[in-house]
């Protein structure tokens, strides 16, 4: 377990445990809210003048607990919020995700083998196909939030594969440069890559079937990205996942007839 990733995965769980009871939490702050406003006008009131100043004391310290009441379940609301935009989780039930991850570490461990001081990470689509998301990323390296792929602004090897529909590699000086778009946060976060590779996994469609992308990636002196012996194992590695995501990734495009009954009912 790589513990850089135990904080995170800390804070996900507070806030799956938040999630649970979110709108429960925000009931209980509304109505302690009024309760608390209720108190401070009782109390202003009775003072009958002669307590004016220390009154608005009262009142000034209420309106301060009420905004902390309200404050604190509308951060966390807004935590669970952020937390579902941009993660896999949203559109795939953690059992699901944890059954994938263990079929793709299955699949992957040969390849694996062959590759000591390597990480490797599967991408998905969000269900907009605006990102790609991990779906299996066991150093926690991310980025959570995924990876953009507008068509004209794809960000990372790993955006620009999937949009280009191509196989792409990069080692040293080459994976910081301005096409990649990496946030300030990013090209810090990821300054100690050496090297990156990004082999789009396509379905039965061939080039026009997108289902994800694997990534392979080293933090130390790597001699294999970009020979093609390394790239050919790459591509073949990532073919041999499109049966287990195929079922997760929904074609582009409107829905027909056709994907909902091909026989009309009499």
């Amino acid at each position: 377990m790589n513990p850089r990733g135990a904080p995170r995965r800390a804070a996900e769980s507070f806030v799956v445990l938040i999630a649970k009871g979110k709108y429960d939490l925000l009931a209980f702050a509304a109505m302690a809210a009024v309760a608390l406003a209720l108190t401070a006008l009782v109390l202003f009131v009775g003072g009958k003048g002669e307590r004016v100043a220390s009154s608005v004391a009262e009142v000034e310290g209420y309106v301060a607990i009420v905004g902390l009441v309200l404050g604190l379940p509308a951060l966390a609301y807004a935590m669970v919020t952020d937390s579902a935009v941009g993660r896999i989780e949203s559109q795939l039930s953690r059992a699901r995700r944890k059954e994938m991850e263990a079929r793709l570490e299955a699949r992957l461990q040969g390849f694996k083998q062959e590759l000591p001081g390597h990480s490797m990470q599967v991408f998905l689509p969000d269900l907009h196909q605006t990102r790609l998301l991990p779906i299996y990323d066991p150093n926690d390296d991310g980025p959570e939030e995924g990876w953009s792929i507008e068509r004209k602004t794809p960000q990372g090897l790993t955006g620009s594969a999937w949009v280009g529909r191509t196989y792409l590699w990069g080692v040293d000086d080459a994976l910081r440069q301005p096409k990649l778009r990496l946030t300030a946060d990013q090209l810090e976060e990821y300054a100690d890559l050496i090297a990156v590779a990004a082999a789009p996994i396509f379905g039965k469609g061939g080039r026009n079937d997108p289902l994800g992308v694997l990534t392979v990636y080293s933090k130390s002196n790597d001699h294999l990205v970009g020979t093609d012996a390394f790239n050919v194992k790459h591509e073949e590695a990532a073919a041999s996942l499109a049966s287990i995501i195929a079922g997760y990734v929904p074609e582009s495009g409107p829905l027909s007839q056709h994907d909902l009954s091909s026989e009309k009912r009499r």
